[in-house]
């Protein structure tokens, strides 16, 4: 799961100087779920790996 940070948006803002918005949705639509995760979803997804 890849998720929605600020260094994630600063890393692919990297690969497209003139259009960062679009490198980001770019990269996101080739996570497997199509979308980056929140921090909820990552804490969420913490707390069932510990069941």
């Amino acid at each position: 799961m890849t998720a929605h940070t600020r260094m994630a948006r600063d890393l692919t803002a990297q690969v497209d100087f003139d259009d960062p918005e679009g490198a980001y949705e770019r990269t996101a639509a080739c996570v497997p779920l199509g979308r980056y995760g929140t921090a909820e979803v990552v804490a969420n997804l913490a707390v069932w790996l510990r069941i």
